[in-house]
């Protein structure tokens, strides 16, 4: 349980950082020359970050899900020891071992819905109010985050025509095979 308690919550992590991009040639829509592109790529430390995420959670799940059947188990065993009370004759010392096994079932019953109210709560994230130039340079960041994602976007697309063409012409190419292995067999059929 304390390893599972202590399995780390969201952490705020930078998603992007710079990239030196390189030296790239435009020969498209009139452009042509020699440019330097800034790029940015997603850090090594989100990623590891949502890595850490997904495993605490599959981890905090399989937790949960062992406590659960725990819980059952014992509600199981509880409802067992009280139906043997209720409509089995059994001697005065066989009665008081029941109830004492009932009793430590009842224990363990409640430590297991304890734990799995604890495992369960989210603790808050540490959050405080920005102040008024801060929250419009985030805003400026999200501005330029979305110009770079309708760049790319728009790059996609242009990649995604050029596909396209390449598909039409291998497409061309096969039939032209076709037709040519066609010929190819009349010929050897007419001129043996």
């Amino acid at each position: 349980m304390e390893i599972s308690k202590s399995f780390t919550q969201d952490a705020d992590v930078e998603k992007y950082e710079e990239d030196s991009g390189g030296d790239y040639y435009n020969s498209r829509w009139g452009n042509n020359g020699w440019g330097n592109r800034e790029t940015t790529r997603i850090s090594d430390e989100y990623r590891q970050n949502r890595r850490d995420r997904t495993m605490d959670g599959k981890q905090r799940n399989e937790m949960i899900g062992a406590l659960k059947k725990s819980i059952e188990r014992y509600e199981s065993l509880i409802a067992a020891h009280e139906d043997s009370l209720k409509n089995r004759k059994m001697s005065e010392a066989e009665a008081e071992l029941m109830r004492s096994e009932m009793e430590r079932d009842s224990r363990i019953l409640a430590d297991r819905r304890n734990q799995l109210s604890e495992l369960a709560e989210v603790s808050q994230p540490d959050a405080s109010a920005i102040e008024r130039d801060a929250a419009a340079d985030l805003q400026a960041a999200i501005r330029d985050a979305a110009g770079d994602m309708r760049n790319d976007f728009n790059e996609i697309f242009v990649k995604y025509a050029q596909l396209n063409e390449e598909r039409s012409k291998i497409f061309e190419l096969e039939k032209s095979l076709e037709a040519r292995k066609k010929w190819i067999v009349d010929y050897e059929a007419k001129n043996p």
